[in-house]
């Protein structure tokens, strides 16, 4: 009994080990500007960036904002916890509640594209 239990534990460490998201992505945010008025016509729509994730399901994002970016002017970078379900990453806050999620629309071992909100996509590139 002892030595099933332990090769079920090992098979369990391995598969959250071999999670296809683990590792440093570059991120590329994208909105679609024809929702805005032609006041925002000189903003830029996209911006560059990386999520990292590791396997004790906390990850990092960082933003490079600048003059212009519709999402911001400064570079960021938070942590915070991270789950996927199905077709969804949820970004935890500290009581584990999502307080973003992320609706996977493609992915592959290196490419993801993400949903956030009805404008804005996240394409995320494995380093």
């Amino acid at each position: 009994m002892r030595k099933i239990f332990i090769i079920l534990l090992s098979l369990f460490i391995w598969s959250c080990e071999s999670s296809p998201l683990v590792g440093k992505w570059n991120a590329k945010w994208e909105m679609d500007s024809s929702s805005f008025t032609d006041t925002l016509q000189n903003k830029s729509f996209t911006m560059n960036g990386v999520w990292e994730f590791n396997n004790g399901e906390e990850m990092s994002i960082t933003t490079y904002g600048f003059k212009g970016c519709i999402f911001g002017e400064d570079t960021l970078k938070h942590s915070q916890n991270w789950k996927i379900s199905n077709d969804t990453i949820y970004l935890l806050n500290d009581e584990e509640i999502a307080s973003l999620t992320c609706k996977i629309l493609s992915q592959d071992d290196s490419n993801i594209k993400l949903q956030l909100y009805s404008d804005i996509y996240v394409n995320l590139t494995k380093e």
